[in-house]
Parts: structure tokens; sequence; C-alpha cells
């Protein structure tokens, strides 16, 4: 007995140790599931309790929202079915804690699924946070998970069971079940689809006040080149003209503002207001994070960043009216600094008459109207930059002028179009420098305004994400992709042997070849400005993923051209029409919450009509190389010595003096001797009239680009100097 004292000992003691560590060290208790029914045991009338319903089209027959009690070993579930095309799911708020991780997980199965666009899977609403999809027909149930931390301050998780997603709609019908949300350590080491904020935006955030005076400087500064009374005078109407056009645009601009709180698209709306904050709250080296969703380039930003200072300063609330009107009051600005610009570019080469028929015609368009007044996009302000950008190019102010393009190609990616063409202009290449001056200023630009915001690298991404959200035939643009393909339908659907992209790839490359034909027949102002018309254009109805607004830039750059070519008036007037047409037919389905069938017979019959008013204007730009050219509507340019990429300087008037005061190119100086010589020429920037009557002239000069040499000098078609 006393032999086994030791061994009793020994076990008793081992057993209070044990017991011990025991209550020292609980078994770990699972985390709280936060999903407030996730078993989705609960519910009624045909739907799960403590969930919500929403979808992007919310017409008769699109979706049906289902649920089944437990029965018979199976779960209680949430169903989708999506009979259409769409974005449909159950929503439920989730009380989270800051700067947490959270892991969510579910299971689902699916029926007939569609492959071309993301299945059904869990997702946060507040990005682009996703568990793995499942698509297709899945009988057995599939499990999904995410990990995600929550940011500084940040409150609230808005989950969602979801089929078919933003910009990616789906059909099929698709089953949830235990779902939940849970605090954890975080994720473990092979764990997928996690998300956390970004530690770091890339922006050098000390850059981001210069930037915003670096835009504001170039785009003020360019205005003001522009509208100010030049050194030499000009005139510029009676003092009853210039009241009258003051009237016409305060009241239009007055009316713009009463109706712009009214009307809108809130999806929109409510992205650029969220924008602005967030750029007030965090500035501009913090807005870009992986899962928050922002498509624009950096140059749109630097105004929305004011805006979002404004909204704080004066503690506007964004679901306000007032909010509304400030969003869309840069696009209401641009549209009466284009007007004026159109009047002070017109009014002292054209006359009153035929400038004042063009500054109706624009101001007055219902399109334009529609785009910023009532929608509240900001193509506007984007054109009128462009078209800066562009004019100044014309007139050989080399550096400001690319200046004035990057931050078009910054704001809006449909600039970076341009790009080609304009670097083609031969004020890029008439001096050994200005290649130079063009790359380092855009360069610079581009960094300076990039930079507070992203890594410059990371900018070429951007672009490519921001491309790969709408991968379709059209975003309810009326153009030829919409006849070929239909309206929103994938563009890696095949037509004949072929995707729809690269269709639209291949006609997008030999609408580029038709324009460089076009610029080797005739490289003067007056063609490059037709083509900054056609280009967007051509653009527009070719491609896949355009969006209805893109037509917007054509309206502008035409408007320029219409005194002196009066064939132009059908274009403009047809594509008003059709133009407003898209834009009015769109928004009244948005704001239904409607999508279009993929073969909608109006929309149909609005890209017949587009389609064309483009081969009417394609057949133009073939004839337009075959005339004269006329006066573009530019200033004269004055001497500017000392000055990178500024208008080569005038001769003097002593050694032009009993000489004809015109430019003779081409055609024009093969013309010479014939009746045609006792005509006024109509060149680039000449306002000429004496005839050459008994003027002998020498033969153009072929390594001149056909044209005569003046006083030791070859004056081309960009060249000017006065008239006597």
């Amino acid at each position: 007995m006393r032999s086994m004292r030791p061994w009793i000992v020994v076990t008793v003691s081992v057993t209070l140790v044990t017991l011990t560590a025991l209550l020292a060290h609980p078994a770990p208790v699972r985390a709280e599931n936060l999903v407030q029914n996730g078993d989705l045991a609960r519910g009624a009338g045909g739907l799960p309790a403590e969930w919500r319903t929403d979808r992007w089209d919310t017409g008769a027959g699109t979706t049906e929202f289902l649920w089944k009690g437990p029965s018979g070993g199976e779960p209680g579930q949430a169903g989708i079915k999506n009979l259409k095309p769409n974005d449909a799911r159950f929503v439920q708020d989730l009380r989270v804690r800051e700067q947490t991780w959270y892991h969510i997980r579910g299971r689902i199965r699916t029926a007939n699924v569609g492959a071309s666009a993301i299945g059904a899977y869990v997702s946060l609403m507040e990005g682009f946070q996703n568990t793995q999809d499942v698509k297709g027909t899945q009988a057995e149930w599939q499990a999904v998970e995410m990990w995600v931390k929550t940011e500084k301050w940040q409150d609230r998780l808005q989950i969602a069971l979801r089929l078919g997603g933003y910009s990616s709609l789906n059909t099929g019908e698709a089953w949830f079940a235990d779902i939940a949300a849970e605090s954890a350590s975080g994720p473990p080491p092979n764990a997928t689809n996690v998300y956390q904020p970004a530690t770091r935006g890339g922006g050098v955030a000390p850059l981001g006040l210069w930037g915003l005076i670096l835009l504001l400087g170039l785009v003020t500064g360019a205005l003001w080149y522009y509208l100010r009374p030049p050194p030499g005078g000009e005139d510029r109407g009676t003092p009853s003209e210039k009241a009258g056009l003051a009237v016409l645009l305060l009241v239009l601009l007055a009316l713009k503002m009463w109706a712009a709180p009214y009307f809108g698209f809130d999806t929109d709306l409510g992205t650029y207001k969220a924008w602005a904050v967030r750029l007030a709250e965090r500035g501009p080296a913090d807005f870009y994070a992986p899962n928050y969703f922002c498509d624009y380039p950096p140059g749109y930003l630097y105004v929305l960043w004011l805006l979002g200072s404004v909204f704080q300063g004066m503690k506007i609330s964004t679901a306000s009216g007032l909010s509304t009107l400030l969003i869309k009051l840069p696009s209401l600005f641009a549209d009466l600094l284009s007007t004026g610009l159109l009047y002070v570019l017109l009014r002292p080469r054209v006359g009153a008459r035929l400038t004042w028929i063009v500054v109706l015609a624009y101001a007055l368009n219902p399109a334009v109207i529609f785009n910023s007044a009532i929608w509240g996009q900001t193509d506007a302000f984007f054109t009128l930059v462009l078209l800066l950008g562009v004019l100044l190019l014309l007139q050989r102010r080399i550096a400001f002028g690319w200046a004035l393009v990057m931050v078009a190609a910054l704001t809006k990616p449909q600039a970076l179009v341009f790009l080609p063409l304009l670097a083609s202009w031969q004020g890029n290449w008439d001096r050994p420098e200005r290649p130079i001056i063009a790359a380092a200023t855009g360069l610079a630009v581009a960094a300076i305004l990039v930079l507070p915001f992203l890594e410059p690298l990371a900018l070429v991404a951007h672009f490519n994400k921001g491309a790969a959200y709408y991968a379709e035939t059209s975003v309810n643009a009326f153009n030829l992709m919409a006849i070929l393909g239909g309206f929103r339908q994938s563009d890696a659907g095949l037509l004949l042997f072929m995707p729809y992209k690269h269709w639209a790839l291949l006609l997008v490359l030999l609408f580029f070849a038709y324009l460089a034909y076009l610029v080797s027949r005739r490289r003067d102002a007056e063609m490059y400005l037709y083509l900054c018309f056609l280009l967007p254009f051509g653009f527009f109805m070719l491609s896949t993923r355009m969006h209805e607004r893109y037509l917007f830039p054509c309206l502008l750059f035409l408007a320029l051209l219409l005194p002196r070519r009066p064939r132009l008036w059908l274009l403009f007037a047809g594509l008003t029409v059709t133009y407003y047409l898209n834009l009015w037919y769109i928004l009244r389905a948005l704001n239904a919450s409607r999508f279009l069938e993929a073969y909608d017979p109006f929309g149909i019959a609005v890209s017949i009509l587009n389609l064309g008013l483009f081969g009417f204007a394609l057949f133009e730009g073939f004839r337009l190389t075959g005339l004269a050219p006329e006066a573009v509507p530019l200033p004269e340019l004055e001497p500017a010595a000392g000055v990178a990429g500024a208008a080569p300087a005038r001769a003097p008037a002593q050694a032009l003096a009993g000489t004809p005061s015109r430019v003779l190119c081409g055609a024009s100086a093969a013309a010479e001797g014939s009746d045609a010589a006792r005509s006024p020429i109509r060149g680039q920037g000449i306002h000429a009239s004496a005839p050459l009557r008994g003027t002998a002239l020498p033969d153009p000069d072929p390594a001149a680009g056909g044209c005569l040499p003046l006083h030791g000098r070859q004056l081309g078609p960009g060249s000017t100097f006065p008239s006597r």
C-alpha cells in the first residue's frame, strides 16, 4: 500500500496541473458571426429575414428573389434568378471595428449562370472586394471566401450575395447558404481574395497644390490669351453686340443653374460627389486605393478636389440640391466660355451675321445643354481645354499648346486618340528644337499633374483598368458596333471568325490610315481643325466600349469651320439631333433603371443615321483635300523673339512693300497667270485682296512643299504676313 502512494501523488499532481492549465487557457471560442440570419433559417413572404434586395435593372420580368427554409437536411437558402442580364443582390449592413481583419465566407451553387460575365459571389458594396465567383451549373455547394481589413475610422461593411456585377450583367440562377463574417487575426499565408487598405497611395503629397496651380494657370492663361483684346486691336463688334452677348451668356447660365439641381443621373452625380469628398478628406496622395472605384485619370480630380473643399468648408451635404449644382458648375462655365471663345474668334474674321448664327447654334444647342446642365457630365470642360490646346498648336505656340493637350488627356482618356494627329502637325517640326520642346513640355506637365496621385507607371495600369470596366460592344453609344453586336454585349463575343473588339481594332486602324492619307494631301490649319472633328466621330462610330457622351467634342470643333464651309452645316445639324437623341434616350432608360434590349429599335435606327452622317463626314474630308484652304479664325501671330515655341516673326513691312500680300502653295501657285490670279487667294491666316496683275512669279519650289519663295524666305501654308 505504501508503495503505491508515490504513484497516487504523481497522478494527483499531474491532474491538478492539467486542470490549472485548462482553466488558465480555455479552448478557443469561435468568433461571433456578424451577419444577422447568416444561416438563412428565418424568412417570410419568400424572402429571408434581415436581408434587403437590390438590383440594377428593376424592370418587370428581369429578376426573381427567392428563399427556402431549412428542410430535409438542406440549409436555409437565399436565391437569385436573373431571367435577363442583371446585377442583382441581397444586401445587409454589418457593424465592424476599424483596422480589423474579417473573414467573410459562404456557400454557393448555381444553374445556367453565364460564363462570359461575373457569376455568383459574395461581395462588399464599398468597392470591388469579392470572393471567387461561381458560374455554369454547380449542383454541389461551392465554398467561397475573402479576407478584408477595415480602414481607419471605418465602422460599417455592406455585404452582398450577388449574381452579376458592375458593367458585367449575367443571367441564370444562384443559391447562397451559411453566410458568415467573423473577426480574425489575419489571413493564413496561402489565402486568396485578400483585401486591405493601401499603406501608401503612391502619390507625392506635397506636389498636390503645385499640380492644382499648374492646371488652373494653364487653362486661365489660355483663355486670357484668346479672350483679351489683342495688342493690335480687332473689330469684335459694337458695344450693343457685346452687351447682347453678355446678356445671352448670363441668362443661359442662370437658366442652367436653376435647372441643374432637378435633373441628372444620380449614380454619376453621386460618384463625382463621393470623389470630391474623399479628395477633400484624404488629399490626392491617398485617393486611389486598390479596392476603391475611380476610372478617371488625375486631371479632372483637381477640379473635384476644389469642390470637395467647398463642401467641407461650407458644410454642404452631398444629398442637397446645392451640391448637385456645384458638381455641374465647371461644365456650365465651360459651355459659357466655349461660346464666348467662338464669338471672339469669329467676329473679327467672318462678320456679325455669320458669327451670331454660329454662336446661337452652339449656345442654344440642345445636345450641349443636355450633356452639361441636365445629365451633369464633364465633357464640356475637357473639350474646352482640348480646343485651346489645338488652337495654340495651330498658331505654333508649341510649348503652351502641348501643355493644354496633356491636361486634356489627363482629364478624359478620349483625348489620347488626338496625340498622333497633333504630333503630325508641321508646326512641331519646322524648327529643330520644336520636337524636343513638345516632348519635354508634355512629359513635364504630365509628371507634375500625375505624381501627386500616382507613381508614373501606375497611370498606364490605371488607363488599362478603366478600359476593362466596360468590355462591351457599345456602352449605350448609337454607333456601328451597336448595329453589329447590339448594346452592352461582351466585346469578346464572335462576329464571324473574330471577336467584336478585334473587328473594332481593325476598323479603327483603317480609319487612322485614311486620316493619314488626308494629311498627306493637305496639312494646313483648316484641314487639321476638320480632322479634330472627324477623329472623335470616327472613334465613336467604329470602336467598342464607347459611351453615349463621346461625340461632344465634334460639335465645338465643327462650329469653327461652319462660316466658310456651308456644307458642314448638314453635319452639325445632323449630329445635334442624333447626339441629343442618344443622350435623352439613355438617360431616360438609366433613370428608370432599365437597360436597352440588345437590338433596341430606336437605338439601332439612330445608329444607322449616325452611320450615314459618318459616311458623309468621310467624303467631306476627301473633298476638302481638293479645295484651296480657307482662313481659319485665329488671331494674327505676333513676333515673340526668344520665346520657345513661338510663331515665326513676320517679315518687315518695308521688305514686303509692293509685294503681293499672300502665300501661294500647290494648286494656288500653279494657277498664277490664269484668271484665277485675279481673285483673292484663300490661304491659311491670309487676309489678301489684291490680285497679282502683271506680276511675274517664279515656279513653285517642290522642296518647299510647292510654295513660292518670297524675299529669300519660304512661306508655307502656315505662314502669315500683313496685308498693306
